[in-house]
């Protein structure tokens, strides 16, 4: 397997992981939408892995502080 491949294998399964995670604890429509417009974006964008896992990271890191800034339960990724 080149280093191609597995980059693009392993940021599937990472994006597969934080938009299934993200949508079944959370529950929201909302994250379920901007979970839904970041798969879309990603898979649109390009095929190169590096700008598909930056987005992927960004939009969940904003999801996580939109929805921890309503429940407040942890700290937050950057102050």
């Amino acid at each position: 397997m080149n280093t191609e491949h597995a980059c693009r294998a392993a940021l599937s399964a990472l994006t597969s992981c934080f938009l299934l995670i993200g949508a079944s604890v959370a529950g929201a429509d909302a994250v379920t939408e901007w979970n839904e417009i970041t798969e879309t974006t990603i898979v649109g964008a390009t095929r190169d892995p590096a700008p598909r896992g930056r987005t992927a990271v960004i939009a969940q890191v904003a999801v996580f502080e939109a929805v921890n800034s309503i429940v407040g339960d942890y700290e937050p990724y950057h102050r």
